[in-house]
């Protein structure tokens, strides 16, 4: 029963910002910020729309949070 509560509290911050962050910014977040720079008409390369490094960005911050991240190691 401890080892459970112990893992409940551990988790309870990282899941509540987890839900924080999606209601937000939610999982499809990049398909509707490209939709807000196209103004919903159609392209035809996501470069022109927007940077690799900008979808990274967006990728990382979310993966980041939700802890999916992978360490960076020294």
């Amino acid at each position: 029963r401890e080892a459970l509560l112990a893992y409940e509290k551990a988790r309870l911050e990282a899941t509540a910002k987890v839900v924080r962050t999606n209601r937000q910014f939610p999982p499809d977040y990049i398909i509707m910020k490209v939709d807000e720079l196209t103004g919903g008409q159609p392209f035809a390369n996501i470069d022109d729309v927007i940077s690799q490094a900008e979808l990274r960005e967006l990728s990382d911050d979310y993966k980041r949070i939700a802890g999916f991240a992978l360490e960076k190691r020294a």
